[in-house]
């Protein structure tokens, strides 16, 4: 009996660290979906200077419209990094919560 309820409150430790994985991952996650709002923002913008700059016959600055892309793609894939790890998580929690519930 000693040990089914070491093993009980074991499972609850664990349960309460993966929440705590998942809350700080779905904040990680919100925070790079704003990043990147910001970041694909910036790049509107740029991409509007850059045309405005073609009219006026100016030289655009390559160098930072590609800067932006390069920042946009690397937070775009850290995002899904996350999202995938997020996602698995919650299923690891959902899955200990059905074992629970069957006990």
């Amino acid at each position: 009996a000693s040990l089914h309820l070491e093993a009980g409150v074991h499972e609850a430790q664990e349960m309460v660290q993966l929440r705590m994985e998942l809350s700080a991952l779905t904040e990680e996650v919100e925070f790079l979906r704003s990043r990147e709002e910001a970041m694909q923002a910036e790049e509107a913008r740029m991409h509007m200077v850059a045309e405005m700059n073609k009219k006026l016959g100016a030289n655009v600055s390559r160098y930072e419209l590609d800067s932006l892309h390069a920042q946009v793609e690397s937070l775009t894939r850290e995002a899904q990094r996350v999202q995938h790890a997020n996602q698995a998580l919650t299923s690891q929690v959902r899955a200990k919560t059905q074992l629970e519930g069957e006990m």
